[in-house]
């Protein structure tokens, strides 16, 4: 019985298993010789202050901008938490309708879904502080 809950453990670790990124604006993070990308900048942060009491938690959208093979496109990210919006992903070649939708969360490159999951400090903290963009990659479960 041991023997089988620690294969149950390890087996959901290795299938599982994701990698964060913390990232700066304006840097590009390469994936491959193809594909990079770097967030440009946050477009509107309605999120509530650190410290205060709101109706709503509000929402953040970071605009990122993608190199593939050369071609350039910019893209808005909002991250969900889960509260019950389909996910949306960027699938590259990047086309028109996608760069209008909103709500995109993350990218699908090859086996891997890459997804905004937050954006530091809140609103309310300096207003020179740079914001850090915390990016998480895991293998999309495949269908065999």
């Amino acid at each position: 019985m041991r023997l089988l809950t620690l294969t149950l453990v390890f087996f959901s670790f290795t299938c599982f298993a994701q990698e964060r990124l913390n990232l700066k604006s304006k840097t590009w993070h390469r994936i491959d010789k193809e594909l990079q990308f770097q967030v440009v900048r946050v477009t509107d942060d309605s999120r509530c202050p650190e410290g205060a009491r709101c109706v709503w938690a509000g929402q953040v959208h970071v605009e990122i901008e993608f190199d593939y093979k050369g071609i350039k496109d910019k893209v808005v990210f909002t991250p969900s938490h889960g509260l019950g919006k389909t996910v949306e992903l960027v699938t590259f070649p990047i086309d028109d309708v996608t760069k209008k939708k909103n709500f995109l969360e993350g990218f699908q490159w090859k086996e891997k879904i890459y997804k905004l999951i937050t954006v530091m400090p809140y609103p309310g903290k300096k207003e020179d502080e740079a914001y850090i963009f915390e990016i998480s990659s895991s293998k999309q479960a495949s269908d065999q």
